[in-house]
């Protein structure tokens, strides 16, 4: 019998966005992240550039107030999206620390 918690864990949605990044989402290589963040930027900058040419003079057309808080937002998304790619690739290149690790290991025995 599925109850009402187990039925929504059952029905988590994870959806495929590889297509926003570049060819490869494994971070092993710099390119691949490099890649991935020179895509990620320029969509920022060309949103940011469509919401510039509205105050470039008088006579432009404005957007209403509601598109340009959807088109900040979602330059603020992409660069939020651009600081985790950054911290996935710098943990990754973390190397492991056996000193720290043994240190743990002596703490947790003392207490």
């Amino acid at each position: 019998m599925k109850t009402k918690n187990s039925t929504q864990a059952t029905n988590v949605i994870r959806p495929d966005l590889s297509h926003r990044y570049a060819s490869s989402t494994v971070f092993s290589r710099t390119a691949n992240l490099t890649d991935s963040i020179e895509l990620m930027s320029s969509r920022a900058i060309g949103v940011l550039d469509l919401l510039a040419t509205q105050f470039e003079d008088e006579s432009a057309n404005t957007l209403n107030n509601n598109s340009i808080y959807l088109a900040i937002d979602s330059v603020i998304q992409e660069i939020q999206d651009i600081q985790a790619y950054i911290r996935e690739f710098r943990e990754s290149k973390k190397e492991f620390d056996v000193g720290a690790y043994l240190r743990t290991l002596s703490a947790d025995s003392e207490q």
